[in-house]
């Protein structure tokens, strides 16, 4: 039988041991310092030069003085001097004034943290998680950082939304002091929709974009495409008639083929004359010295007076 346990090294009391209680005692003295350990600091090497009675240290690397050949162990400060005891392979300390734990590898102490995390049904950051919420976090600022090359990454972040089916919702919901003021995503169907609201109720859409054909509606305005599908000649210099014969897409009836057509001149301007049209807007072309208007395709959004048109010319010299 040896005379210390195999873990802590408390002393045994012996038989026929003269002054039990000083073996009990010295046993009681490691317990009080090894159990919930709490150090003050484990990054000292030199020892404090006003210790309290027990205070505890968690020796650092290159350790001084009467610490010298003590690196990582506990240093207890006990009846004016220090005591010593080596830490086994996964004891833990808790450093109050940096508040973090730390364990022992049986090589270092290092910062008690998981490396990682699987299968967890709730996480909550400063908050709490629910069934219904499982991930919560309350913060300021959230960063997503891509991992570079350098570190063996690809140095790209991309991140990735996934629902099941076509009919479930998927997206960004903005909120303001727990109303949502806006969405943005697909909601019930494979259009792509900004939405908003001022009661978190009732929402206009603003915007939405038809996945099929890559169509931007705009469902407050009215809006059209309309295309030329023969060649016409534009000669130098000339102000000529182009009418808009063929309405691709026209949402609201906003386009009327028979009133809408475009006066284009080969060197420098185009305006566009609507019936709807209140104020006419001038895009600026490149110089031509006469040629063909292979196609043309217009689209326009309208309201309250105010109008935006544009063009897209392949031309034929």
């Amino acid at each position: 039988m040896t005379d210390t346990s195999s873990n802590l090294k408390l002393p045994f009391i012996l038989p026929s041991q003269a002054q039990k209680h000083v073996t009990h005692n010295e046993a009681l003295q490691i317990l009080d310092a090894l159990v919930q350990l709490t150090a003050i600091s484990s990054s000292r090497s030199v020892p404090p030069a006003s210790a309290q009675e027990a205070d505890i240290y968690i020796i650092a690397n290159s350790a001084t003085g009467v610490w010298s050949g003590h690196e990582h162990d506990i240093a207890v400060y006990r009846a004016k001097s220090w005591q010593f005891y080596p830490p086994r392979v996964g004891w833990r300390a808790y450093i109050p004034a940096q508040n973090m734990q730390i364990v022992y590898t049986g090589k270092n102490w290092i910062l008690d943290e998981p490396t990682k995390l699987q299968n967890l049904t709730l996480f909550g950051l400063d908050a709490k998680a629910t069934a219904a919420v499982p991930v919560h976090v309350r913060a300021n600022t959230v960063v997503w950082s891509a991992k570079s090359s350098g570190d063996g990454g690809t140095g790209s972040m991309v991140q990735v939304l996934e629902r099941e089916s076509i009919k479930d919702d998927l997206g960004f919901m903005l909120k303001t002091d727990g109303i949502c003021t806006a969405v943005l995503g697909q909601f019930g169907s494979d259009r792509f929709r900004v939405s908003v609201s001022v009661d978190g109720k009732s929402f206009l859409e603003a915007l939405s974009v038809n996945t099929s054909k890559g169509i931007v509606d705009f469902e407050a305005l009215p809006r059209f495409k309309s295309t030329i599908n023969y060649d016409q000649y534009i000669a130098l210099d000339v102000w000529k008639k182009v009418s808009m014969n063929s309405g691709e897409y026209n949402a609201q009836n906003a386009f009327d083929a028979s009133k809408t057509f475009s006066r284009l001149r080969s060197r420098g301007h185009i305006s566009w004359v609507h019936a709807m049209f209140i104020s006419v807007i001038a895009v600026a072309m490149p110089s031509f010295r006469g040629v063909w208007l292979k196609t043309a395709i217009l689209r326009c959004r309208v309201a309250l007076g105010n109008s935006v048109a544009c063009i897209v010319v392949k031309p034929t010299v």
